[in-house]
């Protein structure tokens, strides 16, 4: 006898029914017996057995009927029924039996020894026909658990698919994956069925101690109270769920041990090589996919840590391979060139990098075709310009450098480049500002001096005519004294005129909009410094008509001045809004709409005894200053019918606060 199994016996006849009841019991296998119908089905409500041995007529049911109801019970699917009959044992009633869902029938009489040969040939098929059964569900399990792996399905989620495959193959009562946690030396439990609680914990040193040895790293089964294993002590908290059997298999990729996949028995069981292997494949794609997130979550904490860098880094960048075809760019470098990092990824460099020579206008070499021929850093000067997607031009200063591998191979060009445009237009302008510094000094001097001449002149000549007329000369000399006095006061206009262009001339109006000239003027003047600029614009401010130059040039030597009032730097205020005057106020201004401007800086800031004089000309507390600059700017504001204010504090700041007329709202 090959197989020990569960068998119900069915028979109305009570020495046939107590004959197949001994004989089968002797044989080892667990026994009941029904005498009808009823009893059989009484049975079957709480019984569920491996073989049914079943005489074809009842007293209360005909047993074809009986079998046919037990077979459509999905309970009872893989249970076998055998038909027992002395009497209905023709072929057709063989075949009707066997049409109706029985697994076999017995025509009778029948030897007690041929009985057991056919009731043991029926239950190796059974077993033969579960195993192949189970095998399949396995092998399913497997290629499924396979299939998520590679899909992508996160961890938790694959963990939980896979318990759930064991459970519904091995039927285990207790299971779960029991993850590795090394710093604290212990097996979690991750995830599992079963247990009533979540917290279960396995501590590899108490476990080591009671023979229950997590650290084994190979497929353990065992049975308590059999020989596999001898003296066992299940550790806490194992003992107080009765568990007698079970099976461990590591999950582990090569030396790295990830946890244990556990299931567990109150009952005995049996664990066969085809169970082991396929605890141990679902073990081995649990393991690899644990392996891959690990990969996978290194590269994006490296990528993102890349990104991050990338990101902080103020200049342009972007990565080439030895093709030079753009592998990575940052935000800057999308800024500059116009282009996405996603449509520029794989494009040819030059295709995205377009540059060519300021002075000259034609195209450049790139710098990574040097870098990669010479494999050492390549600068570009400042004569270099950037033609962006959109056809901006931006004058650039950039550097090739070479990427190696870990072997010292040359892998790609990491390009870096910055726009020197306003850096070069600044500088360009402070030139320019100086020269009409030195032309307004200049200027003004010669006129003061000039107009002291003058006047000591027309008195002179005055005074001749005078003299001249008292003593009656001719008319000769009047005349010529009459031209000379005429010849004097061109020569006092001419003072005049030379005065109004050392503070900035009369305005050339025209419609603008404030908010864009402040925020140019105001970038342009801190470009590069350690003083940062933030705006508070009304975004509906009022246009005004004034000559665009000469406010410009006013905004930017106030925000010049508050750089320099700044040498540690700070922060640069600039505020716009919408005043209409009415009544009585304290500005010597008309009641009507004006914008006001106000730029406040957190300097050292202007003493009290200053302030009158700060507006004066020739008036200055710096070593190198002309004094023109803020007697300038209020020339300027004046000659707009505007005004202009100030509010200082000593090392709290300055703000100048500026009036202009408005023309219409837009």
């Amino acid at each position: 006898m090959s197989h020990k199994a569960k068998i119900l016996a069915v028979d109305d006849d009570n020495h046939l029914l107590n004959g197949m009841l001994r004989i089968l019991k002797n044989a080892g296998h667990e026994v009941l017996g029904a005498k009808n119908g009823q009893g059989c089905m009484k049975i079957l409500e709480e019984y569920e057995p491996d073989l049914i041995l079943l005489d074809v007529i009842l007293p209360d049911e005909d047993g074809f009927e009986l079998c046919k109801q037990i077979k459509s019970a999905p309970r009872f699917s893989e249970t076998y029924v055998i038909l027992l009959s002395s009497l209905r044992t023709s072929s057709e009633a063989q075949a009707n039996g066997l049409e109706i869902g029985a697994d076999g029938y017995i025509a009778r009489p029948i030897s007690n020894k041929e009985l057991l040969a056919r009731v043991d040939a029926m239950l190796r098929l059974k077993a033969a026909q579960t195993e192949v059964k189970i095998r399949s569900q396995q092998n399913e399990a497997i290629a499924e658990s396979g299939q998520l792996a590679l899909s992508g399905t996160d961890i938790p989620t694959l963990t939980r698919h896979i318990i759930e495959l064991i459970s519904q193959t091995m039927k285990a009562e207790y299971l779960g994956f029991f993850k590795f946690i090394k710093h604290k030396s212990v097996f979690s439990l991750e995830y599992g069925m079963g247990w009533e609680s979540d917290n279960l914990e396995i501590n590899i040193d108490e476990a080591k101690g009671k023979g229950y040895d997590f650290l084994l790293y190979t497929p353990l089964s065992f049975n308590f109270g059999d020989n596999i294993l001898h003296n066992m002590d299940i550790p806490d908290p194992f003992a107080e769920y009765d568990i007698s059997s079970g099976v461990n298999i590591v999950v582990k990729d090569h030396a790295k041990i990830y946890g244990i996949l556990g299931l567990y028995y109150t009952q005995k069981r049996e664990f066969t090589r085809n169970d082991l292997n396929f605890l141990q494949s679902v073990a081995n794609v649990l393991a690899s996919a644990i392996e891959r997130k690990q990969m996978e979550d290194e590269i994006l904490d490296e990528r993102e840590r890349l990104a991050v860098t990338l990101r902080s880094i103020g200049d342009g960048v972007i990565a080439t391979d030895l093709d030079c075809k753009v592998v990575l760019m940052n935000g800057i470098a999308e800024k500059l060139t116009g282009w996405k990092t996603e449509e520029a990824v794989g494009k040819e460099l030059d295709d995205i990098f377009h540059i060519k020579s300021e002075n000259q206008r034609d195209v450049c070499d790139n710098p990574v075709y040097e870098v990669i021929e010479t494999g050492k850093i390549v600068n570009v000067f400042e004569n270099t310009i950037l033609i962006s997607k959109d056809g901006t031009e931006r004058i650039v200063a950039d550097s090739g450098a070479p990427i190696f591998h870990n072997d010292g191979s040359l892998v790609g060009v990491v390009l870096v480049f910055r726009d020197v445009t306003e850096k070069l237009k600044l500088e360009k302008e402070i030139q320019k500002v100086e020269r009409l510094e030195s032309i307004g000094v200049l200027a003004g001097g010669i006129a003061h001096d000039f107009n002291n001449y003058l006047a000591g002149i027309l008195g002179n000549i005055s005074l001749a005519s005078y003299y001249i007329e008292s003593n009656k000369s001719t008319e000769k000399a009047l005349d010529r004294l009459t031209k000379a006095e005429r010849a004097s006061i061109s020569a006092q206009s001419l003072t005049k005129r030379l005065l109004t262009f050392s503070k900035g001339g009369l305005p050339i109006k025209q419609n603008i909009y404030i908010n864009d000239l402040l925020e140019e003027s105001v970038n342009l003047a801190l470009s590069g410094s350690n003083v940062s600029p933030v705006y508070y614009l009304t975004d509906d401010i009022w246009s005004i008509e004034a000559d665009p130059g000469q406010i410009q040039q006013v905004m930017s030597n106030l925000t010049i001045n508050a750089k320099q009032a700044m040498p540690d730097g700070g922060i640069f205020k600039v505020f716009t809004e919408n005043i209409e005057l009415k009544g009585d106020h304290d500005l010597p201004l008309e009641n009507d709409r004006y914008i006001k401007i106000s730029l406040q800086d957190e300097g050292i800031g202007i003493p009290e005894q200053y302030i009158d004089k700060i507006f004066e000309p020739y008036f200055t507390t710096k070593q190198t200053g002309s004094g023109l600059g803020l007697a300038v700017c209020y020339s300027i504001i004046k000659n707009h019918k505007g005004y202009m204010e100030v509010e200082s504090q000593v090392n709290k700041g300055t703000t100048f606060n500026i009036y202009l007329p408005a023309t219409e709202i837009v």
